[in-house]
This record gives structure tokens, sequence and C-alpha cells, in this order.
């Protein structure tokens, strides 16, 4: 049996990604997002215009700010829009409310998206009447998943699929993963002569890692497959010589709803 247990230490449960944790509050006054008035709202300084990517099923942190701090805990709420109609908690979306705790700045949460297509996030109220609701917003674009596969003639041998956001030394990834150096996005390591994971990949470069099991060394051709969404699938022929960095794919986002990704072999 496979040691699947180290292999599930690789991932955190939820993915947390702060937009901003640094924010300038007298910028945001600036900005003319917030008055003089004690105001609350979204803690970032992506405003309005900035479409981040996001993958199905991922989470992102959602900070929260007061331009006056509170003598009493306040807890804030959230409205979300989904392709620009009220999205529905729980069925396009999870997401907690937001403390921010008295005499303190700021708070935060985080949405988990459950469907494709354009988030819109704001503050919607909070419990302390004397702030000023702020309808900036923080807006996202969750495209389809990718799958990835890989085949080969015989089960007697075993490999695994691993993608990696970093290409950097690794000869086993049983005994010399790292993950203060390595960064695993997704993983299939069944037994069988088939593995398959479906994801969302960061933009810029991820990488495929191909894992002998019982290094055999025994150049064993194997096919590496990607599909985005419905579109056609691209294949890449490898010889299973050895544990290898096997395919890079590199992701592209035009900042509005269209993800593109390239791929190569290693």
């Amino acid at each position: 049996m496979k040691n699947i247990y180290k292999i599930l230490l690789f991932i955190p449960l939820i993915t947390m990604l702060s937009c901003d944790d640094n924010e300038d509050y007298g910028d945001l006054k600036t900005k003319g997002t917030t008055t003089l008035e004690n105001s609350v709202f979204i803690a970032t300084d992506n405003l309005d215009d900035f479409i981040a990517l996001a993958g199905l099923r991922t989470t992102k942190k959602i900070s929260v700010g007061v331009n006056n701090v509170i003598a009493t805990d306040v807890i804030v709420d959230f409205k979300v829009v989904l392709n620009g109609v009220l999205a529905t908690l729980d069925e396009d979306y999870k997401m907690e409310k937001a403390v921010i705790e008295k005499e303190q700045y700021e708070g935060a949460s985080a949405i988990t998206f459950l469907k494709v297509g354009n988030y819109d996030v704001y503050v919607s109220n909070s419990t302390e009447n004397s702030l000023k609701v702020v309808y900036n917003r923080l807006r996202y674009f969750v495209p389809e998943n990718v799958t990835m596969t890989l085949n080969w003639e015989d089960s007697y041998y075993d490999y695994g699929l691993f993608v990696l956001e970093n290409q950097t030394p690794l000869t086993d990834i049983y005994s010399n993963y790292n993950s203060d150096i390595h960064t695993l996005i997704g993983y299939s390591d069944g037994v069988s002569n088939s593995e398959m994971v479906n994801l969302s990949l960061p933009v810029g470069d991820s990488f495929v890692y191909l894992e002998d099991y019982w290094n055999d060394n025994a150049d064993i051709p194997v096919v590496f497959s990607f599909q985005q969404g419905g579109q056609a699938e691209e294949t890449i022929e490898i010889i299973m010589e050895k544990d290898k960095w096997a395919v890079k794919i590199t992701t592209e986002f035009d900042g509005v709803d269209k993800v593109s990704y390239k791929i190569e072999a290693l």
C-alpha cells in the first residue's frame, strides 16, 4: 500500500489567500471610498475594476476594515453577486460573517466558490449602526477546472501524477518533498494503470511531476492528457524511465473572463 497519508499532509484543507493585509486607511479616504464618517468596507487596494482569478471550490480570504475603531465587536455581513444576479449562500458560494474586534481596524472572512462565473463581493451591513457601509467590492472570475490524466498499458507498473507550482530539485516525492520549497496543487496516486486529477491552476507556470512508485526504471511509455472544460484534449507521450518533471503548463488570464493554457513537455 502507498503511504497516501504522507501526501494528504501536503495539501492544506483550506487555502487562504489575502488580497492585502496592510491596508492604508488614509489612502482609502483619498480614493473617495470612505468619508470622515465612521465607515466599514472591504479592505483592499484592488478596488472595483480589478478581477482576480479564483478556483472552483477554492477559498479566498476577504478582509474588512473600519476607518475608526469601535468600542465593541462589529459583526460584518456580505452580499455576493454571481454573473450580475444576487448569489445564493451554500448553493453558489460558502461564506461566514466577519468579526472586527473592538479597538481593532480589521477583521476577516473567507469565500469558497461553488459555481463557475464572475463574482462580486461587497459588505452588506454590520451590527454597528454608526458605521456607514461603503460599497467597494472584490471581483473574481472562476473558470471550469482542468482535467489531467496519465495512462499506460500494464497495471503492474505504478505511477503517480503530481501538480506543483514550482519546479525545484525533487528526486522522489515520498522521500524529499519539502513543503517549504514545493507547493503542491493536486495529485493522483492510486494503484492502477490510470491516474486523473481535476483542479484549478494559478496564473503563471505549473509543473507536472511523475513518480515511479516502485522505481522500476523500465522505459515504459505513458500518455499525459490535458483538457479544459469541453475543449479538445491535448496529449503528450512520455517515456517513464525514472521519477521526473514531465510537463510545464502555462496559465494565462485576460483579466476579465477568459483563461487559456499552454502545455509543453520538459
